[in-house]
């Protein structure tokens, strides 16, 4: 069970036409995540919380860091 919180799903946004399309599913589903885009283009999903068997128990926060990579549409480690 993966509480509403915590997702893999990806969705980027194509401006010229204001439309969502899914892309790769990150690695790790992840809840109170944060994310920056880098100089190189590439974004940065920083910590959050794995999901929990229970929406009321909040695991602890990973310091496991995911990459994201537009034109490969791919994560990695």
């Amino acid at each position: 069970h993966c509480p509403r919180w915590s997702a893999m799903k990806a969705d980027a946004l194509d401006l010229s036409t204001k439309t969502w399309a899914p892309r790769a599913a990150m690695l790790e589903a992840r809840g109170w995540l944060n994310a920056v885009v880098g100089k190189d283009g590439r974004i940065y999903a920083i910590g959050g919380s794995p999901p929990s068997p229970m929406p009321s128990n909040f695991p602890p926060p990973t310091a496991k860091l995911m990459v994201y990579s537009p034109p490969a549409d791919k994560w990695s480690w």
